[in-house]
């Protein structure tokens, strides 16, 4: 992509180019400067898995529901919207199937960052120092510091971090619903706003035990502890769960 982006700033044309911050400083650092016409967008990541590893898991859902999969979303908001993780991905004929992330090895430990690349673990752009014109994450927690909002389908953390990025946002506001908050609560409920995510012990032998016997490790996480607590998360009407949290 970084190619494509070179031969499209060279013909004149706009990039606007999202992606992870340490692609966006490869970005840079491959083209050498900053042209004008170049908007970038990074994102408040936590971390990053193995190419490998998703591979693998994809060929193992292939292989349960016998056909190749064309598209795969991890964020769908259709069942249970923004506060419920379920993907959704399609094989032949465009048949959907779907799962709770909790209920998915990969993605399980994809939500745990047990699965994500040592470099993660120590991600010197885990802070408000951001690459980006515009930095773009969820804005977790806004329940709690903005009234009156729709959460359903979920609200956006906006950072701007450059003239370029303000320009931009001052173009789209009357396309926008834009409320001002505080950088303390944009990083309360955001901790890769400050730090990068912690390193679990699993970490240690995590691609020796998965990779040893790759469908092994897939079909263990269904007879495991966390699967089963996760099976009743599932099961409880939020009704429920909240009723428990104020206890």
């Amino acid at each position: 992509t970084y190619t494509d982006v070179k031969n499209l700033l060279h013909d004149g044309k706009f990039v606007l180019f999202v992606g992870t911050p340490c692609q966006i400083e490869g970005l840079l650092l491959f083209l050498k400067d900053k042209p004008k016409n170049l908007i970038t967008v990074d994102l408040i990541c936590h971390g990053v898995s193995s190419p490998l590893l998703w591979q693998k898991h994809k060929e193992y859902l292939e292989s349960k529901v016998h056909s190749k999969i064309n598209s795969y979303r991890f964020r769908g908001k259709e069942k249970n919207g923004w506060s419920c993780y379920y993907y959704y991905y399609y094989g032949d004929k465009n048949k959907c199937k779907y799962g709770s992330a909790i209920l998915d090895h990969y993605y399980a430990d994809f939500l745990s960052g047990s699965n994500y690349r040592e470099s993660c673990y120590k991600c010197k752009y885990a802070n408000l120092n951001r690459i980006g014109d515009i930095t773009i994450g969820d804005c977790w927690g806004a329940e709690n510091f903005i009234d009156g909002i729709n959460l359903n389908e979920g609200i956006s953390l906006i950072i701007i971090n450059s003239k370029t990025g303000c320009d931009l946002i001052d173009k789209l506001k009357d396309s926008l619903i834009l409320k001002k908050i505080t950088k303390e609560n944009a990083t309360k409920y955001n901790h890769n706003l400050h730090t990068p995510t912690p390193r679990p012990l699993e970490r240690d032998n995590y691609y020796e035990k998965c990779f040893r016997n790759f469908e092994k490790w897939e079909k263990e996480y269904t007879h495991s502890r966390d699967y089963i607590i996760n099976k009743v998360k599932i099961a409880t009407p939020n009704v429920v769960k909240k009723a428990i949290k104020k206890l």
